[in-house]
């Protein structure tokens, strides 16, 4: 019988917590490497500080105040200008379109505007000199200026690269966890639908998880005991059958062997043809017998083949066997069979004996339906009885 092996437990939120977390560490170590590059990046000199166009920009102003006149060598690197009259129009710089706007607002007081930019207002007589500039890290080499993204942007580019690999390696870790910890599951709901129900159910850490399989675990073994009884009872009832099948040889072997004999009295017409019937009757019970118990033995049950065969034979057969049956209940046979224009054949027949076991209409029945037919019980018109209809495709 399989056990349950457990191991210490966690609940299922615990456990999406966790990689919860590992995803903070991911993302925190993004943090400290981008400070980290940053120092790095000061202390080779590669980069100028946030500021430094503003402490620029302030060094220069005295230099933009008391100049007779503004130019564009005087001023600070990473700085743009524009100059205004008293009346706000522009006389010189390099600031143009929706900026001399918000250059001419930082005149009347405003220090910054949306899109990040600051700036300095140098008051001159008769005149306003705006230097612009944004508060961000300015590489020192000019090809990286001219060429790469800002040292800020370029780094948070790279941040985020990390993250996103970050949570994709999370991901993907989790998935793999999670579905080592579901492969007993998995592995057991498989075994218990091929009916392997002698194994070990091995639990994980996961709370939730072996509950699941506990529940399983407790019908993998009503499922065993089930099919246990059901099996035991299959063997006996085909020892039942076997052994009957095996009883009903010796009153058939005496019923034929008395036939055979009643051969030698020099009977008559009449009653020669019934001998002949109680002999052929007597071989068809017998190879019914043989056949009773080869299936008992059998898993596979009863093989239908099916096969040609001269359906006017077969007929002649059929309805020997009938006038036999008819001529010892007293019954009157009324033969009719046209296959040249029915595509179904139809035989009716009645019987009147109380030592039966009623498995003759359930054997019929299937027997019509394995070769495509069906049986159909009605009431005869003709003999106020039950009149059976049996139709087989031909």
């Amino acid at each position: 019988m399989g056990k349950i092996k457990r191991k210490r437990e966690i609940s299922l939120s615990l456990f999406y917590l966790k990689y919860l977390l590992y995803l903070f560490i991911c993302v925190s170590l993004v943090g400290i490497l981008i400070l980290f590059t940053f120092n790095i990046l000061f202390i080779s000199n590669m980069i100028y500080p946030a500021d430094y166009a503003q402490e620029q920009a302030n060094l220069a102003y005295e230099k933009l105040l008391n100049a007779e006149e503004i130019s564009s060598e005087m001023i600070p690197k990473f700085c743009d200008y524009i100059v205004f009259d008293t009346n706000g129009s522009v006389k010189a710089g390099d600031i143009n379109g929706k900026g001399v706007e918000r250059a001419w607002a930082a005149v009347q007081g405003s220090r910054s505007d949306i899109y990040g930019n600051y700036y300095t207002v140098v008051f001159r007589e008769n005149e306003y000199c705006v230097l612009r500039y944004k508060i961000i890290p300015q590489y020192k080499d000019a090809f990286l200026q001219k060429y790469f993204l800002s040292p800020q942007m370029t780094i948070l580019i790279i941040a985020l690269l990390l993250i996103i690999i970050s949570f994709a390696c999370v991901a993907i870790r989790f998935g793999q966890v999670l579905q080592k910890k579901m492969n007993p599951l998995i592995l057991a709901t498989k075994k218990i639908q091929n009916q392997e129900l002698e194994f070990p159910i091995e639990t994980d850490n996961i709370k939730e998880l072996n509950t699941v399989l506990v529940s399983m675990d407790k019908m993998r073994v009503a499922l065993r005991n089930s099919l246990e009884k059901q099996w035991k009872m299959e063997q006996l009832r085909k020892e039942q059958i076997s052994a009957l099948a095996h009883d009903v040889k010796t009153p058939l072997t005496l019923i034929r062997g008395n036939a055979e004999l009643l051969f030698d009295t020099n009977p008559t017409e009449e009653q020669l043809e019934c001998i002949q019937y109680i002999e052929a009757s007597s071989l068809q019970i017998q190879n019914y017998v043989q056949m009773l118990m080869e299936v008992t033995k059998s898993n596979d049950g009863i093989q239908v083949r099916i096969s040609q065969v001269a359906i006017a034979d077969f007929l002649q057969n059929i309805k020997k066997e009938a006038k036999g049956l008819c001529m010892v209940n007293n019954i009157q046979l009324r033969w009719d069979c046209k296959i040249e224009t029915e595509k179904f054949y139809m035989g009716s027949s009645c019987r009147n004996s109380k030592l039966h076991y009623g498995m003759g209409l359930y054997i019929a029945d299937s027997v019509a339906k394995q070769h495509g037919g069906l049986l159909v019980l009605e009431n005869s018109v003709d003999t106020h009885g039950a009149k059976v209809i049996i139709k087989i495709p031909l």
